[in-house]
């Protein structure tokens, strides 16, 4: 997992905003479109270079 906070500090991370293309962004949606982004990286690899998982 990219980031593991506490139970008691989830409410308050994933909460902070900030500002990205001047449009506001949560750290929470930070951490989904990361996730997303990776995973469609991964699928444009093993697209390309038939790899596979060990």
């Amino acid at each position: 997992m990219l980031v593991r906070p506490t139970p008691d500090e989830c409410s308050s991370y994933y909460s902070i905003t900030g500002t990205l293309n001047n449009s506001k962004l949560s750290a929470r949606a930070v951490a989904y479109v990361l996730t997303g982004h990776e995973k469609h990286h991964i699928h444009v690899l093993k697209e390309k270079y038939l790899l596979t998982q060990s």
